[in-house]
């Protein structure tokens, strides 16, 4: 289907040595591409971006009889070459939109040599867009095209040199001369590298210091103590975050351990306790009467009742971070079960933690396995808590209040991108100076790695049965950020299902499936992968 210009322009790029970028056959033919195929690019693009507002959603393209009036670009990957519809579509067939993002590519090097510059980052715009909205189409192979959409990226992040706040992109040290590939993120920013791995090293060191501190006060404490069932009080916003501290609290000490269940927002929706029903019943008897203090006092928005409601129909700012403060401290300070707890749990974002750190004078354990700012009042600024954070959970105080669980270290950094309490990287000299690593390691918050319940259940090949061939499982994702529910993440499993089938592979992907497995179904397969 392809015409002449596309073979000639893959050959070529197959057959120049060194870098084709260089090569003055490749940008002409490059510039004959992008001129003839134009108008249909334009037409990819404009296809593609009807569907802008699936990219986070759940998306199926066909459900039962298929009827579709107009082709969208995506239908490319999901109708066989002999389906009825190419009879009226098939001058799409003759488009290699691969190809295309390639010529721009190469186009744009040309252009940036003569000195157009802002006509190279047209160019370069352009690959982007025609990448998808949802970077679905972005199936690049450098070895046919002797480039990937991570080059397009990074040239294009080179030729800005500044981002869309005035702040430089790259740090001195790192700044590209000339056009470069993407090689991967250390070889491309290795300041940037370098003070991640310096998070990380400073995160290890930092764990190892308050596991000691809590190994350490553990052995002082009364054995008669240790075996007693704790007095617990959890917040927990949305409701279900509570699953990410309760199994193991009951796991530990049984229905014997004294604990009362404060949230905010619903209680009963429903999809959100779908992994542990049993949770929900487990914990409903532990909500005091003191909730109904939180129930009647925080607004919740009527389309999703799981969310506070900051501001009124016209968009003011109806409910403030002072209204939540005053209901937290009014509902708090009305129970006894709340006085009688030795330590309070918070599961929810981090603003909301550390504001009822604010609030409390008990030891707090915090679960920090979200968005740190999501949801938060429209009068807060977004990094409210930075310099209070460093204070409230500062080792060097005598007796450590506070504790946070986070999922990975990097997240044990505070939300901030300060270097020092007296410079931080809102500024173009911070950002430059501390990316040059000019700078002092920030205060880091006491974390714990989250605990976990210890899986007992092992695979024994003698009863799986398993080949080289399998059985395999495929695992769903996390809570947040489903990646198989985009549309790009759609595209890609059901690849991935495709060439299992292909290649005989016993594979069950979850991801299509609403089984629920235990651990000892689990431990049945040869293999478990993740995505992560």
């Amino acid at each position: 289907h392809f015409g002449p210009e596309w073979r000639a322009f893959r050959e070529r790029l197959k057959s120049v040595p060194g870098d084709p970028g260089l090569d003055p056959s490749v940008i002409s033919i490059a510039d004959i591409i992008v001129q003839r195929h134009v108008w249909r690019a334009l037409d990819w693009i404009v296809r593609s971006h009807q569907t802008q507002g699936m990219c986070s959603l759940p998306y199926v393209v066909f459900e039962g009889e298929r009827k579709v009036s107009n082709f969208l670009p995506m239908l490319i990957f999901l109708l066989n070459s002999t389906d009825p519809y190419w009879m009226k579509w098939g001058s799409w067939l003759g488009f290699c939109w691969p190809g295309f993002i390639a010529a721009l590519y190469y186009r744009a090097r040309g252009l940036d040599a003569i000195g157009h510059t802002q006509e190279a980052i047209e160019n370069l715009n352009m690959a982007q867009k025609m990448l998808g909205p949802c970077q679905e189409f972005d199936v690049l192979d450098a070895r046919v095209w002797r480039i990937s959409s991570l080059d397009v990226d990074f040239n294009l992040m080179r030729l800005h040199s500044t981002a869309d706040d005035g702040r430089p992109i790259f740090s001195q040290a790192e700044r590209p001369t000339g056009w470069a590939p993407y090689r991967s993120f250390v070889h491309n920013f290795p300041t940037k590298a370098r003070i991640a791995q310096a998070y990380v090293w400073s995160a290890l060191r930092q764990n190892t210091f308050y596991r000691r501190y809590y190994q350490a006060a553990a052995a002082e404490c009364p054995a008669e103590v240790a075996r007693a069932p704790p007095s617990l009080a959890l917040l927990a916003w949305p409701s279900v975050f509570a699953v990410f501290m309760t199994p193991q609290i009951f796991d530990i000490w049984g229905e014997a351990v004294r604990l009362v269940v404060f949230h905010l927002g619903a209680w009963d929706h429903a999809s959100h306790w779908e992994k542990c029903t049993e949770c929900k019943k487990q914990l409903e008897s532990r909500i005091p009467k003191e909730q109904a203090i939180l129930r009647d006092s925080i607004p919740l928005k009527k389309d999703n009742p799981v969310l506070i409601n900051w501001e009124n129909e016209d968009g003011a700012i109806e409910f403030t971070s002072m209204d939540l403060v005053a209901a937290l401290h009014l509902a708090f300070h009305s129970s006894e079960a709340f006085a009688d707890a030795s330590v309070l749990l918070c599961s929810s974002h981090l603003w909301m933690c550390l504001t009822i750190r604010l609030i409390t004078e008990k030891p707090m354990l915090i679960s920090d396995l979200a968005n740190p700012n999501a949801g938060r009042p429209l009068d807060m600024k977004l990094r409210w808590y930075t310099k209070t954070a460093r204070g409230v959970l500062n080792l060097g105080a005598s007796n450590l209040k506070t504790l946070v669980l986070r999922d990975e270290l990097l997240r044990a950094v505070l939300p901030t991108k300060g270097c020092t309490n007296d410079m931080d990287a809102e500024s173009s000299r911070g950002e430059v100076e501390c990316y040059d690593g000019s700078w002092e390691m920030p205060s880091f918050v006491p974390f714990g790695a989250q605990p976990s319940l210890y899986i007992t259940a092992r695979w024994q090949p003698d009863v799986a049965l398993a080949t080289s061939s399998g059985p395999f499982l495929v695992m769903r994702e996390g809570s947040a950020g489903k990646f198989s529910r985009t549309m790009r993440g759609q595209f890609f499993f059901r690849t991935f299902k495709e060439i299992a089938r292909a290649s005989n592979l016993n594979v069950t992907l979850l991801i299509f499936d609403k089984t629920r497995l235990s651990f000892e179904d689990m431990a049945q397969y040869r293999a478990a992968i993740t995505f992560p």
